[in-house]
């Protein structure tokens, strides 16, 4: 690990890239199966855009992955990453690291998502069973990432802990905020069809996405104070140490969208179905969920950043 002025960028940039692509496959896949499907009792996985998209974003974490990897293998060699696949440091680092062992579990995973998105593409209606199947497997290859992470740092069953801690907050993390993404565009549909009910519409998936979302919230901050009681020896670290600088700017963009998300829950979704105006209270709504996932995007490169620094506990 490195502090801020030695911090490898080209890594924190593939590591982002990674993280945003294995959260939205996630993100789609939660809301069309937790949110979507129930409320418009659709007895089939999601659409044939959302299958490409996660096809897409696969491909892009495979990309991302492997570049993961060689900038990682050129840095244990100090060398480029070219050189590092040609002298087969690369090679010893997928066999014989700990990071490699991570890779290749998460290889499997990717592998079992990948084939699901292509089934789910090539079905007319893509199956439910099939949708599930690839949000398990896409949420394996999205919370294996704890296990490349500070979360092995430690020893025994509180390394053990933390890991699974860092796992789970990097799962609901997909679910929500990335399955904002997926909300937006179904908001939009609706502001765009005609018939009356639309409105009714949006406020039962508003009320679906919301409830699904408090519990997110809930579990992203019990793990988060875990996480942050295993990384920080005390409340003062976070204006003392550079780690602590980072993670209190993740901290404040995440209170960012805990205040856009109390305003959709308590001001928008009450007055979607009920307003004199429900096409101002839904483009509202729209806004601010784009809003809540330009956030929750920052929120990643900062987590991509925090992964290449040294927290004062460690």
């Amino acid at each position: 690990m490195c502090d801020c002025s030695t911090i490898s960028w080209w890594l924190a940039a593939w590591r982002a890239l990674h993280f945003l692509a294995c959260l939205l496959p996630v993100g789609l896949l939660a809301f069309h199966l937790l949110v979507a499907a129930p409320v418009f009792r659709v007895a089939f996985g999601p659409s044939r855009a959302a299958c490409l998209t996660i096809f897409v974003s696969l491909i892009v974490a495979l990309v991302s992955g492997i570049a993961w990897m060689l900038v990682v293998a050129g840095n244990i060699g100090d060398v480029t990453p070219m050189e590092a696949w040609r002298s087969g440091v690369t090679s010893t680092v997928w066999n014989h690291t700990h990071f490699g062992d991570c890779w290749r579990v998460r290889a499997d995973f990717w592998f079992l998502a990948t084939a699901a998105s292509v089934l789910m593409i090539l079905q007319k209606r893509p199956s439910v069973e099939t949708a599930w199947f690839c949000l398990f497997a896409t949420a394996d290859l999205l919370g294996g990432l704890a296990w490349a992470g500070h979360g092995l740092d430690g020893d025994g069953n509180a390394a053990r802990f933390h890991v699974v801690a860092d796992a789970v907050h990097l799962v609901v993390c997909g679910v929500w905020p990335f399955g904002l993404a997926p909300f937006a565009m179904a908001l939009l549909m609706l502001r765009k069809k005609t018939d009356s009910s639309r409105w009714n519409d949006a406020s039962a998936l508003t009320r679906r996405f919301s409830a699904v979302a408090l519990i997110c919230v809930g579990l992203l901050i019990l793990t988060g104070l875990v996480n942050s009681w295993f990384m920080l020896p005390s409340v003062s670290s976070l204006w003392r140490t550079g780690y602590g600088r980072v993670l209190s700017v993740k901290i404040v963009l995440f209170a960012g969208m805990l205040a856009l998300a109390a305003v959709n829950r308590l001001a928008f979704k009450p007055r979607l179905a009920s307003d004199d105006n429900p096409e101002g209270t839904a483009i509202c709504l729209q806004r601010n969920v784009v809003s809540e996932l330009v956030l929750g995007t920052a929120v990643i490169l900062i987590v991509a950043l925090l992964g290449l620094l040294s927290p004062p506990m460690i």
